[in-house]
């Protein structure tokens, strides 16, 4: 007689397995679930501790780190001037003298550590003490290093003491005292520089070029390079393309694809040695000037984006193109300029506009302005992508390149 299946085993069995896939598909959830959960706690964590440690710090620790770790005296006063890509503290002292303390950010996505600061501020002093660029003196701190470090714990309860005791302190920043730069501020007094200012302005920044070419780097400190493969072109890119991708519109993106490729080609073409490449200001406008009337004199402020790169990109990042003959025709009364260095002026314009918007989605989570609601936070990045589209454009009306691309711009 043939074989027969009970009914009720079989049935039996297709609920054994039925359960057994439930088991299953429950544990495949609840650890998905849990991972998300610790991925999400971290992830919060890292945050909370970027942001407590990266917060504007207690004018009261910032005056006792100038009266403890320097020979400047005792502070009368202390108050914050300036909080954005470092926290800027005007120090002032009862003789009328007057400092800033600059407290570095931590997790700057173009620091490697603290060396880098004091590249900076080795190369600082170098241009004043060797060269008389006029700028901003470095003070070291008793220890006889440029930095001094600020020790602090976790933001206290409204009405509590600052903490103090070593065993709060679990913060870190590193900080330097500057001397106060002579005149006024260029452009917070809406100062309107003249085709005369344009000339002085190029003549300093080649004198700073030449300078910078004989600066030896004595300590070995590490600096970083503003290049198109990561700073300039490419970091921006990914950061962009990173933050539209947790709305699912990194496509949007693919358009700029010709256009980056074909900046990539004729940057390519430049020569990388010196006087063409070599240190920059890397950051050169009229936030970072002071202006003296008395003795016409320009003094450069903040030196936190010096770096290598092509010296054309300093000059690009300081002169709009109705003063850039002016500014020329300073600049190369000390340094004569190449052909090929000229005509990529303007693209180092363009990719100067693609550095900013990158710089600042690079220091949004610093600054906890990275946690926007979803309409303004695409609102924000929608932005970004006109400003490329607007590159994608004025690239091909200068050279004539990614027509491809601007067509794909203009009619998204």
């Amino acid at each position: 007689m043939p074989s027969s299946t009970c009914a009720p085993c079989l049935a039996g069995k297709n609920l054994q397995k039925s359960f057994l896939i439930f088991v299953v598909t429950s544990a495949a959830f609840l650890l998905w679930s849990h991972t998300n959960q610790i991925k999400r706690s971290k992830e919060e964590e890292e945050r909370n501790r970027r942001l407590g440690s990266n917060r504007v710090l207690n004018t009261e620790i910032v005056r006792n780190t100038a009266i403890e770790q320097y020979n400047v005296g005792k502070p009368v006063a202390c108050s914050l001037i300036r909080a954005g890509f470092n926290h800027n503290y005007l120090v002032e002292m009862g003789n009328k003298k007057k400092y800033v303390l600059r407290v570095y950010l931590n997790d700057k996505y173009y620091i490697k550590d603290s060396n880098d600061f004091r590249f900076e501020l080795d190369f600082i002093d170098y241009l004043i003490k060797d060269h008389g660029i006029p700028t901003v003196q470095p003070i070291k701190a008793k220890n006889g290093d440029w930095l001094s470090q600020i020790r602090f714990g976790e933001l206290p309860q409204e009405g509590a003491a600052i903490k103090t005791t070593a065993a709060t302190n679990n913060f870190i920043r590193h900080a330097a005292l500057f001397e106060y730069a002579p005149g006024i501020e260029v452009a917070n007094n809406n100062m309107e520089l003249t085709p005369a200012h344009f000339k002085i302005l190029g003549e300093l920044q080649a004198r700073i070029h030449q300078a910078a070419d004989q600066f030896t780097n004595p300590n070995n400190h590490h600096r970083y390079q503003q290049d198109v493969s990561t700073y300039l072109l490419d970091e921006p890119l990914k950061t962009l393309e990173r933050e539209l991708s947790r709305y699912n519109m990194q496509q949007q993106m693919d358009f700029f694809k010709p256009t980056a490729q074909a900046i990539r080609d004729k940057v390519a073409k430049l020569p990388k040695e010196k006087p063409y490449y070599g240190l920059n200001h890397g950051d050169l406008h009229p936030g970072n000037m002071f202006w003296d009337d008395a003795t016409q004199t320009f003094t450069v402020i903040d030196w936190d984006h010096s770096a290598y790169g092509w010296r054309v990109y300093d000059s690009a990042s300081m002169v709009s193109p109705n003063k850039l003959t002016f500014f020329l025709m300073g600049y190369e009364s000390v340094r004569p300029l190449s052909l090929e260095e000229k005509e990529a002026i303007p693209l180092f314009r363009l990719l100067r506009d693609i550095w900013d918007f990158g710089d600042i989605l690079a220091f949004q989570p610093l600054w906890g302005d990275d946690n926007a609601s979803d309409k303004n936070r695409k609102e924000e990045l929608r932005g970004y992508l006109d400003r490329l589209r607007r590159v994608a454009t004025a690239f091909e009306e200068q050279y004539g390149d990614g027509k491809a691309a601007v067509n794909q711009a203009n009619t998204f």
